[in-house]
């Protein structure tokens, strides 16, 4: 009668060089992937974190508080520093105001270096304006706040949008520019 054969000793989890090799080249690749993962994610929602809807009452504050502005409703507000962002609803035109030392006039022509036709309006506030197309997607303009400040607004569309579509849209946000304590 032929023995029986023991089995063989068997550990409950293996452990043979391959299976740790296998199992770092896991976890590493699981370590890449979650960190590719935030890199993507967090920006998009830091920027969110500093964003609002304007419903078109609440007053912004541009640079040290010496001006502001009064977002159009539905426009998306970004703030960074002193600098505010506004974004049309659709997103297509983003304006920067910012804050800055010097006379409108010369503002505008420093950022133009050359290439623009300067004009000078007034808005239905009131208050002046010096712009001028730098590009078709890309608008310079300055507001006077008083005698050595203005405020500095660089205007920009999305690629295949001409600024002219939203000059409209451009004109009540820079209506709602002006010197704190609603100064005109």
């Amino acid at each position: 009668m032929p023995q029986p054969v023991a089995p063989a000793e068997r550990t409950l989890f293996p452990w043979r060089p391959w299976d740790v090799v296998l199992a770092l080249v896991g976890a590493v690749g699981a370590a890449v992937l979650i960190a590719l993962a935030l890199g993507a994610a967090v920006p998009p929602v830091m920027a969110n974190l500093s964003s609002e809807v304007s419903e078109g009452r609440t007053v912004v504050p541009i640079g040290d508080g010496r001006a502001e502005v009064v977002v159009p409703a539905g426009w998306v507000v970004q703030r960074s520093g002193g600098a505010v962002t506004a974004l049309t609803p659709d997103g297509v035109l983003s304006a920067r105001l910012d804050l800055v030392s010097g006379d409108p006039r010369s503002i505008v022509e420093d950022a133009l270096d050359g290439a623009g036709v300067l004009r000078e309006e007034t808005l239905a506030s009131g208050r002046e304006i010096v712009h001028a197309d730098a590009a078709a997607d890309l608008l310079y303009a300055a507001i006077p706040i008083d005698a050595t400040t203005a405020v500095r607004v660089v205007a920009e569309t999305l690629e295949g949008h001409a600024i002219a579509e939203y000059r409209a849209a451009l004109a009540g946000l820079l209506d709602g520019v002006r010197a704190d304590g609603g100064a005109s």
